[in-house]
């Protein structure tokens, strides 16, 4: 069943904390908001449409609810979360896992640890045959609610699945599970490479490696504090390791705790003066703290991030000089504040529903132009102001004005809030823009790379 009425407070986080993790340095929230007027009535005709097992019409109710949010510019953490986790289960039922899989994680950073979220995650994961992913979440549920019914189904079938995995593999299921983890961090699939990895730790536990590439793997997915939660398992046994120094720093940076970021960035830099990458995030570091601690660019690993996966364990201060993001998700041991024993989400999901709509007067190119400039930071914002045009309207509005600075966020604005039908159209409407050929050269090479692994994605 979805999500009711939006509970008080947020349920604590489902993922441990680092030991002695620092203090977050950032400006005290404001209160959370209850949703909207209008997006709590669609919720509802989400609610009505999901239990009448329409759940397309639902997921288009549930992702109008969140535009609402976005244009009363809202602050509504736990309701917005229930919102993602609902259609979730939409998507889940109408066989959209990555959807799922998608919604959930946005979900659980705003309302961590909430039980029907996990399951219907970890269902996501499982039918997407990423075990031990599944495998992990299924387990979170149980420490939640002990002796969960589906939970406990879930992990059992998973562990089964994994048992038979490694009982093909032999002796060798470590290095080919890695192997195979490497291959897909060097193909963008960096969700498959974070289950291979997780495989790998449940073989080895506090192995450097394993657990530097995971990291890696979560801050592609902008999971920071599981980024952040495996390099300090690296750096317990090895201080001097690079990587998960630079990884956790990253990590730090994004979650807003400059302080031990900066000291990360300082304990890598005694060790190896010269590494550019750790410079220039240094530099950007104390340029923020400077400055009031002003929030991280939307989560993209800078290009030291990117590097390849390390292939053999990590020896202390040897590691290797290009470090990577952090923040990620630490693979099976949370164990967050229990909630109602949540139903178990079925089948797989895909993203929001829904389709074009035109404003009542058409806008002009340069009112079109001008707003994307204006909302390129926001990219709930900038969807809604892509989604009052027709996609096909986007090569006559960009026209002769469109730049390389709008790609990125137009590709990030229509992957996180529209349909995955819907994101493809317009993106490739934005590939037919007159100067989209010259203008994408002006991409970096890190930029280019996400906006083919968005497509990819889409696709």
């Amino acid at each position: 069943q979805p999500q009711q009425q939006p509970q008080p407070q947020p349920q604590p986080q489902s993922q441990p904390q680092p030991q002695q993790q620092p203090q977050q340095e950032q400006e005290t929230p404001q209160p959370a908001e209850p949703l909207p007027a209008n997006a709590l009535k669609s919720k509802e005709e989400g609610n009505t449409l999901f239990k009448a097992g329409q759940y397309g019409a639902a997921a288009e109710c549930y992702t109008r609810a969140l535009q609402q949010c976005a244009a009363a510019n809202v602050r509504a953490p736990v309701g917005q979360a229930q919102l993602l986790s609902n259609r979730a289960a939409c998507l889940l039922k109408s066989g959209d896992c990555k959807g799922c899989v998608a919604d959930c994680r946005k979900s659980l950073q705003l309302q961590p640890g909430d039980a029907k979220t996990l399951l219907r995650l970890a269902a996501g994961y499982e039918a997407l045959e990423l075990y031990q992913l599944a495998a992990d979440n299924f387990l979170v549920v149980l420490r939640q609610h002990a002796g969960h019914t589906a939970a406990s189904e879930g992990l059992s079938r998973c562990s089964r699945a994994l048992a038979a995995t490694r009982s093909a593999l032999g002796s060798g299921a470590y290095e080919a599970l890695k192997a195979k983890g490497n291959a897909c961090v060097k193909q963008g699939q960096h969700e498959r490479a974070l289950d291979y990895y997780s495989q790998c730790v449940a073989l080895q536990r506090g192995d450097p490696a394993a657990l530097n590439n995971r990291a890696l793997c979560h801050l592609h997915l902008q999971e920071y504090a599981a980024a952040a939660e495996d390099a300090s398992q690296v750096l317990s046994a090895q201080p001097d390791n690079l990587k998960a120094l630079y990884r956790r720093a990253q990590a730090y940076a994004h979650l807003q705790q400059l302080a031990p970021a900066r000291a990360d960035l300082q304990a890598l830099l005694a060790i190896e003066p010269t590494n550019a990458p750790a410079l220039a995030e240094l530099k950007a570091v104390e340029a923020r703290m400077q400055t009031g601690g002003s929030p991280t660019p939307a989560a993209k690993p800078t290009q030291a991030a990117t590097s390849t996966p390390e292939t053999k364990p990590a020896a202390a201060a040897t590691a290797t000089k290009t470090a990577s993001p952090a923040n990620a998700k630490p693979a099976p041991t949370p164990a967050p504040a229990p909630t109602p024993a949540p139903q178990p989400a079925t089948t797989t999901p895909t993203t929001p529903t829904t389709t074009t709509s035109t404003t009542s007067r058409p806008l002009s190119s340069a009112e079109f132009v001008s707003g994307c400039k204006a909302r390129a930071g926001d990219p709930a914002k900038l969807a809604l102001l892509l989604q009052s045009v027709a996609a096909e309207q986007l090569p006559r509005l960009f026209g002769s004005q469109l730049e390389a600075d709008f790609i990125l966020p137009v590709a990030r604005a229509a992957a996180e809030f529209m349909p995955p039908a819907s994101a493809k159209a317009y993106l490739a409407a934005l590939r037919k823009t007159p100067r989209f050929d010259m203008v994408v050269m002006f991409l970096s090479e890190q930029d280019e790379k996400e906006l083919r692994q968005i497509e990819a994605r889409l696709a």
